[in-house]
């Protein structure tokens, strides 16, 4: 993750932080998901910091939106590649938008089974 910043009233240009080691979490309680990390070198100082993020489900559907429109429009290979081992994830988050699953709800391969002859075809 990069975080970047620069003046409003006066740019001295873009500054940069790369926040390498965090931790991603989701918020029952605030209904979001939290990044954590701490020790982060400051912008500008020596100093370092505790950033903790927070992404409302308001903004995680926007984002779901983005990836599925725009994303997949302009690179689609790169989400297979990044996704391609979250299929599971992703048609569980599928199953739950469309109603298919509730809290605490394990999902179940679907199973078929062929019904049996009632008679020869002849």
């Amino acid at each position: 993750m990069i975080i970047s910043r620069n003046g409003t009233s006066k740019d001295y240009g873009t500054s940069r932080i790369e926040i390498k080691q965090k931790t991603i979490s989701w918020n029952e309680i605030d209904k979001s998901i939290e990044i954590m990390a701490q020790s982060v070198q400051d912008f500008n100082t020596e100093s370092k910091h505790t950033y903790k993020i927070s992404i409302p489900l308001s903004d995680i559907t926007e984002i779901v939106r983005i990836l599925g429109q725009d994303a997949v429009k302009k690179s689609a290979s790169d989400l297979e590649l990044a996704l391609g081992e979250q299929s599971k994830a992703l048609n569980r988050l599928v199953f739950a938008a469309s109603g298919l699953v509730n809290n605490n709800v394990k999902i179940e391969p679907f199973k078929f089974k062929l019904p049996k002859p009632t008679s020869k075809v002849q």
